[in-house]
């Protein structure tokens, strides 16, 4: 006979600082069932919070991707942990493309799959993002003319 399970209690897990994130982050409980959405994410997908609480993560990955979750949920048992490009249904149609990484943890004792996503460019309003990162920069560069520094950035290309 196979137990119920309940979802997980994310009773004050929920601070405002995760609906502030500018990415999207999603919390399933390892049966893909979702637990947790930010309002980043329910505004991307155009969805509201409850709407989204009433799926599967099957439900709102596109199609072209679903047919890789049982490939991804393997490496990611295996792995702890998953970098990879995903699209995400949007309520009134179309698709968000985005990179997401997927790790595995726990809440209140109980195994869950934690989903950070960031939308790919063209996604969002890259050009002016873009700008701002140039300006910043570009000021650096100026400020150190003349001068010898050193830099080094992770695997995701970001400047640490």
């Amino acid at each position: 006979m196979k137990k119920k399970t309940k979802p997980a209690n994310l009773a004050g897990a929920q601070p405002a600082l995760l609906d502030s994130l500018r990415d999207l982050l999603m919390i399933c409980e390892t049966s893909g069932k979702l637990v947790y959405v930010n309002n980043t994410a329910c505004r991307a997908l155009g969805y509201a919070r409850q709407e989204l609480l009433a799926k599967n993560i099957k439900q709102i990955v596109a199609p072209q991707y679903s047919a890789l979750l049982a490939g991804r949920i393997r490496r990611l048992r295996k792995e702890g942990e998953l970098l990879t490009t995903t699209a995400y249904r949007k309520r009134r149609g179309g698709t968000l493309t985005a990179e997401a990484r997927y790790n595995v943890s726990a809440i209140g004792g109980r195994p869950c799959v934690i989903c950070l996503a960031r939308p790919m460019p063209g996604e969002r309003n890259v050009s002016a993002e873009l700008g701002e990162v140039r300006e910043r920069y570009r000021r650096l560069v100026e400020g150190l003319e003349g001068e010898y520094f050193f830099y080094q950035h992770g695997a995701d290309g970001v400047f640490t």
